[in-house]
């Protein structure tokens, strides 16, 4: 505790003024987990974009099997 602080408020802004910063690797992630976190996330939402929005890939397979009974593309 610092010898300046006379006050309750002085002693909160001592605390609020710690800089807490820990590195991740206190318990054994890489540095730069936050970074492949956002990576995974971020892969995630595309691969959950491209599944609402398809890809047409449905639609191309359906024309590569010659099947025209009950095709809508004709």
């Amino acid at each position: 505790m610092p010898d300046d602080c006379k006050s309750h408020k002085d002693y909160q802004k001592w605390i609020k003024d710690i800089n807490i910063t820990e590195t991740p690797s206190w318990s054994g992630l890489p540095n730069n987990v936050e970074k492949i976190v956002r990576q995974r996330q971020a892969n995630r939402l595309i691969t959950n974009i491209k599944l609402v929005q398809g890809t047409g890939d449905d639609i191309e397979s359906e024309n590569s099997k010659g099947d025209d009974a009950g095709g809508w593309l004709k």
